[in-house]
């Protein structure tokens, strides 16, 4: 009995047009949801004077968005096989775009937490489709290039969703600038739920297989019980019990869960994770490569908006004219990847792991060489630029090999694990380092040497992803 969703590639009349009009759609919509979860970093004071919101608010105004973002991707991914991935999109786009607007209108600190929400949940709907659609409408000379197309965008979301928030706030603080930043999203939405109404192909479901409804229970539990001890070391005065209990929980309920899906495959019904994919070495091993470059990226990105800001005074409209540099260098890395990886091979994205670590040490340097701001930014350029170049030949490649390998019935939860292990690493890099780098400024002389101590332990983190590397490649070359 095959109770997964066929996922072979579509052609059932569609041009070539309609299959790349169809990715556009999908990619704008993961770059819109990932934007929003660095977009509104740069509008948290302008929030708290708007709403003399406390600083626990202000994290969770963060907070509400990426854990319900988290919770519900692996879900999405699923919901999308079940229910029909046009379907599944379309709600998603329809949710985010309503509570964008929710967001844009807020009244109140809760108002605008809850609303946030609502719009990760959306978001959680979205974001797993992409996958599915690379794999379903094209074919495989065609998907190396979908696939840069998909990397790049999580990067350059990553990246530049500060740039897009400094520009659409510009020098306002305190006044209604930061609303534009949750309304923006609104129009675009109405544009790609019509365009998604038209170009999206409808693809085969298995809605006559039930729903696990017992493994959502579970898995959301055990997400739970991870990523609230994680974005609860936020705060300042962390409740240790608070913290214990819930990391405690999450081994017994994981466990539970995956006992809970090996009952399901074995009776032959329709599993929300297939543990078979955790057997999947290639997969795992590009986990943890993701992992590991995306944890590195959120705390440099954290840490750097507040050295710059806080710490040399920059206007959040010039601070975010310095993300251009890694930006580009991503942009450009991401679409230049396929090609040098199969000249190349695996040796370039062993040397570019090493030079990730490269430009993170570079920039640890750069403030103990003295010069005011200007000329700090000026020779940061470089560094930034080779940081988000060497990321960009690494990321993109690792999705497409981790992928592009599994069998057709995975792909569908892969979909969903993937953007919730980078979930995981903004959280953890934003969070893990930016306490850390609080922890050193109260024993450091002043914001340079604590923002060069931050670049050097985000330099381990990233150079880290080298080991994950080696073993995709072990795995890739078995039998």
């Amino acid at each position: 009995m095959k109770v997964a969703a066929d996922l072979s590639p579509a052609r059932h009349g569609d041009d070539v047009r309609n299959r790349w009009y169809a990715l556009v759609v999908v990619v704008t919509a993961m770059f819109m949801a990932l934007v929003d979860v660095f977009i509104v970093n740069i509008a948290l004071p302008s929030i708290q004077i708007a709403f003399g919101a406390t600083s626990e608010q202000l994290e969770w105004a963060v907070a509400s968005y990426t854990l319900c973002y988290a919770l519900f991707l692996i879900m999405g991914g699923r919901a999308g096989d079940h229910y029909g991935r046009k379907k599944v999109f379309l709600a998603g786009m329809l949710l985010f775009s309503i509570f964008s607007l929710a967001c844009g209108l807020a009244s109140s600190v809760g108002m605008l937490i809850a609303a946030r929400a609502f719009q990760g949940v959306g978001a959680a709907l979205m974001v797993p489709q992409v996958f599915a659609t690379i794999q379903t409408s094209f074919d495989d000379r065609e998907k190396p290039k979908a696939l840069a197309i998909y990397g790049a965008t999580v990067g350059l979301a990553s990246i530049l969703g500060q740039v897009l928030g400094a520009l659409l706030m510009g020098h306002g603080r305190g006044g209604p600038e930061w609303r534009m930043l949750f309304l923006i999203n609104v129009p675009i939405g109405i544009a790609a739920i019509a365009a998604g109404l038209v170009v999206l192909p409808v693809a085969k479901t298995n809605s006559k297989v039930g729903f696990d409804v017992g493994g959502a229970a579970l898995l959301t539990i055990a997400l739970v019980a991870l990523f609230y001890p994680i974005a609860g070391l936020a705060s300042g005065h962390v409740d240790v019990w608070k913290l214990a209990v819930p990391l405690a929980l999450f081994p017994i309920v994981g466990a539970l869960f995956l006992w809970h899906e090996r009952r399901r495959v074995r009776a032959l019904r329709n599993a929300l994770l297939h543990p078979k994919l955790l057997t999947q070495r290639r997969f795992t091993a590009g986990l943890w490569v993701v992992f590991a470059l995306q944890a590195a990226l959120a705390g440099f990105l954290f840490v750097l908006t507040l050295f710059f800001q806080n710490g040399l005074g920059m206007s959040p409209s010039r601070f975010g004219l310095v993300l251009i540099a890694p930006g580009l260098g991503y942009g450009i890395a991401s679409l230049l990847a396929p090609a040098a990886l199969r000249k190349f091979g695996i040796r370039l994205m062993i040397v570019c792991s090493g030079l990730t670590g490269v430009g993170y040490l570079w920039l640890a340097v750069l403030p103990q060489l003295g010069g005011e701001a200007g000329s700090l930014i000026r020779v940061s350029i470089a560094p930034m630029f080779l940081i988000g170049f060497a990321t960009g030949i690494i990321f993109t490649p690792t999705v497409g090999r981790a992928i592009g390998t599994l069998e057709p019935h995975l792909v569908g939860a892969a979909s969903g694990v993937l953007p919730t292990v980078i979930q995981l690493a903004n959280l953890v890099g934003v969070i893990g380092i930016g306490t850390l780098y609080f922890r050193m400024s109260t024993v450091l002389p002043d914001a340079r040497a604590t923002y060069s101590a931050a670049c050097v332990l985000i330099a381990v983190l990233s150079a880290a992803c080298t080991f994950g590397i080696a073993k995709e490649e072990t795995a890739g070359s078995r039998p």
